[in-house]
């Protein structure tokens, strides 16, 4: 089962800046779990050159990304590096770094289902974007972001439909 890491490198109103002590601990645990499958949460909220930095250094890292769906997430959380801007339009360089390391992405959505009946209702609409900033990559980058890289990293046969509950 992979691992999932789910560290904030930044704080940037509290003068918070651990990317570099960050980088070296995701360095170290590849190298001393080789055959670990170690998943960096949402992008490891740093920016494209550092998460590439550790995908070159650890071959067993994977990461998932999200969207911003509310302003707030780009104006108040600069410091997450969202791969979308306010349009649902991924970031040029956030599509550079899913293209050149397309192996290495999944999708992660990170919402809150059953948190409120808003929520529940805002899976058709919050999916439609994922489309839409997934589109301007090529059809087996998206195949691969969107749940291909999902089903191989967690194991899930795509051709078998999910049973879920008591049979």
């Amino acid at each position: 089962m992979p691992i999932n890491l789910h560290l904030e490198p930044f704080h940037e109103i509290d003068g918070i800046d651990r990317l570099t002590e960050f980088k070296n601990f995701y360095k170290k645990k590849c190298e001393k779990y080789p055959n670990a499958k170690i998943v960096i949460a949402h992008t490891g909220m740093m920016p494209t050159k550092d998460l590439e930095e550790i995908f070159d250094y650890c071959p067993n890292t994977y990461t998932d990304w999200k969207i911003a769906f509310h302003w707030s997430s780009l104006w108040g959380f600069e410091d997450l590096h969202i791969p979308n801007d306010y349009r649902f339009k991924l970031h040029e360089v956030w599509a550079k770094s899913m293209e050149k390391y397309s192996d290495r992405y999944f999708f992660g959505s990170d919402h809150k289902l059953g948190k409120s009946p808003a929520h529940d209702v805002f899976v058709e609409h919050y999916m439609k974007h994922v489309r839409l900033m997934i589109g301007s990559l090529s059809p087996d980058v998206q195949e691969k972001i969107a749940y291909k890289n999902a089903a191989k990293l967690f194991k899930i046969n795509l051709n078998q439909p999910l049973i879920v509950g008591k049979q």
